[in-house]
């Protein structure tokens, strides 16, 4: 989270929820943001396409019915909260999702409910409305809550319309930050608007390839690729002022005319998942050479007469936060020289995940990413601890007590980065008088315990028109005052995580048995890279302890008995003195 200037806004008093937006629909688009502050991969509109898709693959006995129910309660619950659908719905919400989440409904009533559901809230419908709702909550500017939903599912929708993260990360930039045109009133939302209407733009993609697609030349054809080795004389100035000459004597351009997308890098992505289907096809017949083709591609829209360059999209492997390589060798020379799995079944399936999660890292295939990093999870995954649970249900409740026990430390750790990033000097003034050993204690006890509020006014004060990352802080000092209401963010994320983790494992077969590729995997690849890492990172922290685990069984089971100590020490009562040390500031595993 990063506060951008807002010099180019006037009446600042007056676009406090204009300004929040912006800041919200920025953390949203960026690339490493944590995954509680990105965009769903559903809303409502979308999750009852996936739910219609569901019951087609339960139909064609490619997916098991038992994934039904789970999918069922999600959408229900999001028809219920959602303003958008409240709002567009002609039927009475409570009575179609008690239908829904009828156990005596069979397939046939359950699709049907859900189509006639569909019909009223359909992407292009739903996107509109969401617009028309966000116009109404910016021009009050205090319905943060609101604001927020309403941004998330809009995010959301246009991901899935098939805008690229790119795209609407730079528009966002360009159209609130970096543009000519004042910002001076709340319908100015309607700027960013216009520049999403889902009208799709035909372009002509070129790549550079090697000499190896002239012998394919005929195959390229049946993918709409052509294959020339000469500039092409109607595109020849957009090539030279883009100095995208071939590099090499042999080298060939690769062209895809008419190619229909929302943005230049979803145009440029559709194109290059030609180019490697094309290379996986060549490869069943040649194996020791493959086409290669240029990271970049030259992509022209002649209607506008214009062309730019576009860079390979950023690998969803690559979106996390990494070490730095010194403190990376610490730990690895700490890890092997500590590492306490004795038993050798443990440690070679602990090594066999990290060759997996290696083989993600190295590829640029989506399927093979996510397929791999479900397999590494798989593989570290005990199966004699619950032999009598179905498979997913073993790696859900396996993985959930790793991520729940590092979640509220990743969030107070993030917010105490954002206000660092913020302003560090004002940050450090007013936590130093706070009694705590780091900056992430000292902020948690500013924000939480009754005895700081006076210096907790002059934090949200000092935050000016920084409006999200005040209402991110406000948001953690009303929630982590109560055990009660820790209780509830952890139960909530117990849920959201389960419901992911099983649309990973659908996702997973459709690849697999249907040769199927969800629209949305790339959120999924994020989701699941980062539930991986924090369970290895967790065992590999206990196993180069030398003292407390020695096999994957018992690391699973000591952080079980760890989240079970937690939940238990949680109770029901206020945070204070005595316990916010051990319930928000250790960590727990």
């Amino acid at each position: 989270m990063k506060f951008r200037t807002l010099k180019n806004w006037q009446n600042l008093d007056q676009l406090e929820g204009l300004v929040f937006f912006v800041q919200l629909l920025e953390e949203l688009l960026f690339d490493y943001s944590l995954d509680t502050y990105k965009p769903s991969a559903m809303n409502s509109s979308t999750l009852c396409l996936e739910t219609l898709e569901l019951i087609k693959d339960i139909e064609n006995e490619v997916i098991d019915q038992a994934n039904l129910p789970h999918v069922l309660e999600e959408l229900a619950l999001n028809l219920k909260r959602d303003e958008v659908v409240h709002s567009l719905l002609d039927i009475d919400i409570e009575s179609a999702c008690s239908q829904l989440l009828n156990a005596d409904a069979n397939l046939y009533q359950i699709k049907v409910t859900v189509e006639i559901i569909y019909s009223q809230i359909r992407l292009p419908l739903y996107k509109e409305q969401n617009e028309i709702l966000l116009l109404e909550a910016v021009r009050n500017g205090r319905e943060k809550n609101r604001i927020r939903a309403l941004t998330r599912s809009y995010a959301s929708s246009l991901i899935t319309l098939g805008y690229s993260n790119q795209y609407l990360y730079a528009v966002t930039r360009k159209t609130f930050h970096w543009g000519r045109k004042q910002i001076h009133q709340p319908e100015d939302i309607s700027l960013f608007f216009d520049m999403v209407k889902g009208n799709p733009v035909e372009y002509q993609v070129l790549f550079k390839g090697d000499s190896l697609f002239l012998e394919i030349a005929d195959s390229c054809e049946k993918l709409d690729i052509s294959i020339s080795r000469d500039v092409p004389p109607e595109i020849e100035s957009y090539i030279n002022a883009k100095n995208f000459t071939l590099d090499e004597e042999d080298d060939v351009y690769l062209i895809c005319e008419k190619v229909n997308s929302l943005d230049v890098f979803s145009a440029r992505e559709s194109v290059e998942r030609r180019l490697d289907r094309l290379s996986a096809l060549t490869n069943i017949f040649h194996h020791k050479q493959v086409p290669s083709w240029s990271k970049g591609a030259l992509l022209i829209n002649k209607s506008v007469n214009s062309s730019r360059i576009v860079p390979a999209s950023r690998n969803p492997m690559h979106m996390c936060s990494d070490r730095r390589s010194k403190d990376a060798a610490d730990d690895l020379y700490k890890f092997i020289e500590n590492f306490s799995l004795a038993e050798k079944q443990s440690f070679q399936k602990y090594t066999r995940a990290v060759e997996l999660h290696a083989l993600a890292l190295r590829s640029d295939s989506p399927e093979n990413q996510l397929l791999n990093l479900w397999v590494s999870l798989e593989t570290i995954t005990p199966g004699k601890l619950n032999r009598n649970k179905a498979k997913i249900n073993n790696i859900i409740d396996s993985t959930l007590p790793f991520l729940s026990l590092t979640y509220l430390h990743s969030l107070t750790d993030r917010l105490i980065q954002d206000f660092k990033l913020w302003n560090a000097r004002e940050t450090f003034s007013l936590i130093n008088p706070i009694t705590g050993e780091s900056d992430r204690e000292k902020l948690i006890r500013l924000l939480v315990l009754p005895q700081h509020e006076e210096q907790k006014q002059l934090l949200y004060k000092s935050l000016g028109d920084f409006h999200l990352l005040r209402n991110r802080a406000h948001y953690f000092s009303e929630n982590l005052s109560s055990t009660k209401k820790i209780n509830r963010i952890i139960d909530n994320h117990w849920l959201r995580v389960s419901w992911q983790i099983r649309r990973i494992y659908r996702a997973r077969n459709q690849i697999v048995h249907a040769g199927h590729t969800p629209a949305h995997i790339n959120i999924l690849i994020k989701n699941i890279h980062d539930y991986l890492d924090i369970v290895m990172s967790s065992i590999a922290g206990l196993a180069a302890d030398g003292k407390k685990i020695n096999t994957l069984d018992q690391a699973y089971r000591y952080v079980e008995l760890s989240y079970n100590d937690y939940r238990a020490s949680l109770g029901d009562g206020s945070i204070g003195d005595d316990n916010i040390n051990q319930l928000l500031v250790s960590k727990n595993i």
